[in-house]
């Protein structure tokens, strides 16, 4: 099984000085994150599809082995629960496609107000019309969509039921593909401005959910991102993680000043 692990999103200022250099700006991070995560979960594209131009810097800026797995935009899963949205599903995988080889997961993260009773039809007509040469994952947040109709719909179709830890998901964990989508996403009680160390002590629960993945053998990859709320500081997760999965552990201190990489804030 291919494990690769990163953070949701790559663009934090808090991140400067403990994971980018000081003095890094918003078009160096994503350069600088591909040299020690192979992949991210796009978390803006959640709020609106980027520009051709913007996807297509990505793909320059970042190695050939590097992968962006991306969140469908709200529209799609928050806002129409599904409904009339051909036209902009359509557009977001016409735009996101041109990541080429470098795509990975499309993510269809639904609220909790979105459930198989009020949308279980819509979304089964929409998932048996998406193109089938993309993988997809399913984010559900209220627990009757964890039913048979869907759980064989997604096996049929090998879209996967994403993990997820998080207080608003249910501790549900189907297999439904030959891949596994975990998300460590945590609550909302780290704030922001707390970003760029840990917080909270999360080391027992990355240790379980690691184990657990190595667990299965019928599995061809595990995608595995660490959201900032989940214990304050998301490429620390990703790092103990990648530890607890016998992986050699992210470096990013080379980059840093005071870790001896010098004043350096330049790629080269």
């Amino acid at each position: 099984m291919e494990i690769l692990i990163g953070t949701s999103g790559w663009n934090y200022s808090r991140w400067v000085g403990t994971f980018y250099p000081r003095g890094t700006t918003g078009e160096m991070m994503l350069p600088l994150y591909s040299r020690i995560f192979q992949a991210v979960e796009i978390d803006s594209t959640f709020y609106g599809i980027p520009s051709r131009e913007t996807v297509k810097k990505w793909n320059k800026m970042t190695p050939g082995n590097f992968l962006f797995c991306a969140k469908v935009p709200k529209a799609v899963t928050h806002e129409s629960s599904f409904t009339g949205v051909d036209g902009i599903f359509n557009e977001f995988i016409s735009t996101i496609s041109l990541l080429g080889k470098k795509l990975g997961t499309l993510l269809f993260q639904l609220p909790p107000t979105v459930s198989y009773r009020n949308s279980g039809e819509s979304f089964l007509k929409f998932i048996r019309n998406i193109p089938e040469n993309f993988t997809y994952a399913v984010e559900f947040r209220n627990s009757d969509w964890y039913n048979p109709i869907i759980m064989d719909e997604m096996k049929r179709r090998s879209i996967s039921v994403a993990w997820s830890d998080n207080p608003h998901t249910p501790d549900f964990h189907a297999l439904t593909s030959r891949n596994i989508y975990l998300r460590l996403v945590g609550d909302r009680s780290i704030s922001e401005d707390s970003f760029g160390k840990i917080k909270v002590e999360r080391s027992a629960d990355i240790k379980k959910w690691a184990l657990r993945i190595q667990e299965y053998d019928d599995v061809d990859r595990a995608m595995v991102f660490s959201n900032n709320h989940y214990a304050g500081f998301g490429p620390a997760t990703a790092r103990m993680f990648q530890e607890f999965s016998g992986i050699k552990p992210a470096g990013w201190e080379k980059m840093l000043p005071d870790s001896g990489g010098g004043n350096q804030t330049t790629l080269f």
